[in-house]
């Protein structure tokens, strides 16, 4: 990839995301490009972890580094996740996707797989232990060795072994969390979004015990990237950002409406849908008459009924 492409990219990322992007765009290049094999029997572990409030680009991040990289990426949700042999959830399980989804980046240079909502697993039930199994499984690049695909068909065990080369040699395993107790434990009553201070220590893997499993933890070891809470300063770069790709028409209300309702963004705690839900009221504001819009069939019902 050229240094043209990553820069255009980096030019897409928001200012407050611009030390995680950093961090996990050095990770990801030592994922794909450090031969695994010359520093045998050690493993690298490139397991990534992201901490942050809701809104503030969690998912949005591991987007960018997939559009960097040229990589594929794969969105899995630990709420959505479903166990191997359990149908009863309406889909199919979740570790038949991934291996196919492995199995289509064999003509590529690595790929990358985004675990949200890791925060969410537990082990306090034996459904949960299962899924804390599967998950663990993922984050040692282990596939399962017997499943069957979405029509119920067994996955040849070539296909298998394909997916696993691909798993533990170019694959850049990216969990995230919003991780509420780390937010509350420094004193914040809320999300996090407060209208000054913005620092935050990196979580050591006993704080993190006290959300997520000890086990879980230590499989993304000390890579923990915190993305801060946003304050009125991160709305405010924000709002200067994403004016520059607003139609010139809207640029002026767009700039009057979000700093008007920055102060009100920290304390409801919008994060980066801030701006997608201010580009909106900007433009029922300068186009009024979309508001008052009456479609032609209810103008025709409203004649009838006069007589």
């Amino acid at each position: 990839m050229s240094e043209t492409t990553t820069h255009q990219h980096q030019s897409l990322i928001l200012p407050h995301l611009s030390d995680a992007y950093a961090r996990l765009s050095a990770i990801a290049r030592i994922c794909f490009n450090f031969p695994r094999n010359s520093i045998a029997p050690y493993r690298i572990r490139t397991n990534s972890l992201i901490l942050a409030p809701s809104g503030v680009g969690k998912s949005f991040l591991a987007k960018a580094i997939a559009l960097d990289m040229g990589m594929p990426l794969l969105t899995l949700s630990i709420d959505e996740w479903i166990l191997l042999g359990c149908s009863s959830r309406g889909g199919p399980s979740t570790w038949p996707n991934i291996c196919e989804f492995l199995i289509g980046c064999k003509d590529k240079d690595g790929a990358i797989i985004f675990l949200d909502e890791v925060d969410k697993l537990q082990a306090n039930s034996p459904w949960q232990v299962h899924l804390l199994t599967e998950v663990f499984s993922l984050l040692d690049f282990r596939i399962p060795s017997y499943m069957n695909n979405s029509d119920g068909d067994r996955i040849p065990d070539w296909k298998i072994s394909e997916a696993q080369t691909i798993l533990a040699n170019r694959t850049l395993i990216v969990g995230a969390g919003a991780f509420q107790h780390i937010w509350d434990a420094r004193g914040r009553s809320t999300m996090g979004y407060i209208p000054q201070g913005n620092t935050v220590a990196n979580p050591d893997l006993k704080e993190l015990s006290q959300t997520i499993p000890l086990e879980l933890a230590a499989r993304f070891g000390a890579n923990h990237i915190v993305i801060n809470p946003l304050i009125e300063n991160d709305y405010r770069l924000m709002l200067d950002f994403a004016v520059a790709n607003i139609p010139a028409t809207l640029k002026s209300k767009f700039l009057q409406l979000g700093r008007e309702r920055i102060p009100a963004a920290c304390r409801l705690q919008r994060g980066a849908r801030f701006v997608e839900e201010l580009i909106l009221e900007t433009i029922l504001s300068e186009r009024s008459e979309l508001v008052n819009f009456i479609p032609k069939s209810s103008q025709h019902d409203d004649l009838e009924m006069q007589f």
